[in-house]
């Protein structure tokens, strides 16, 4: 806990030098460059589907969290089907980044500590809600995934008519 805090109060700071290391290393590592045209088109359209994915994934449970943020455990909308939408969404936007800068190396090194970083804010973050909310937040640990959605929770999602979308009453 104390180095997932550590992480969490410094996630600004790694991020940024993440991309920065990412922004310098590119010039010289690109490997679109060297790919077929094709090949280099599909690379950059699965990279900016992916931004446009993830920044809609982060939009949705921003807005749909509204004011109720640590007020209770929100179990509806994007938070029925992973309990981080929206770092889902912060990771699918900078695998896209990833992407559409061509760099193996940025790849390499970007992806696996970004990921890490969520985690470990993750980790900090679950702590201080089963700390605030206990067996309710347990409860909703248990039956709902940290990032990717369960097919069966999809299908649910689906086929249950609650709010599912944006309501101004969400938005404080």
């Amino acid at each position: 806990p104390a180095f997932s805090r550590r992480v969490f109060e410094a996630r600004h700071w790694l991020v940024a030098a993440l991309v920065s290391l990412g922004a310098l290393l590119i010039p010289s590592t690109t490997l679109l460059a060297s790919l077929d045209p094709a090949i280099g088109e599909v690379v950059a359209m699965a990279g900016m589907t992916l931004v446009v994915a993830g920044a809609t994934v982060r939009t949705w449970a921003s807005l749909y969290i509204g004011g109720r943020k640590n007020q209770d455990v929100i179990r509806d909308g994007p938070y029925a089907l992973t309990r981080n939408p929206l770092y889902l969404g912060n990771l699918l936007a900078a695998t896209g980044i990833v992407l559409l800068s061509g760099s193996i190396v940025v790849a390499a090194l970007a992806l696996p500590a970004i990921f890490l970083v969520v985690l470990f804010t993750i980790k900090s973050e679950e702590a201080k809600l089963s700390g605030k909310f206990g067996p309710a937040f347990t409860s909703y640990r248990s039956t709902v995934p940290m990032f990717i959605p369960q097919p069966s929770a999809i299908r649910r999602f689906l086929a249950d008519d609650s709010l599912k979308v944006i309501s101004h009453r969400n938005v404080a």
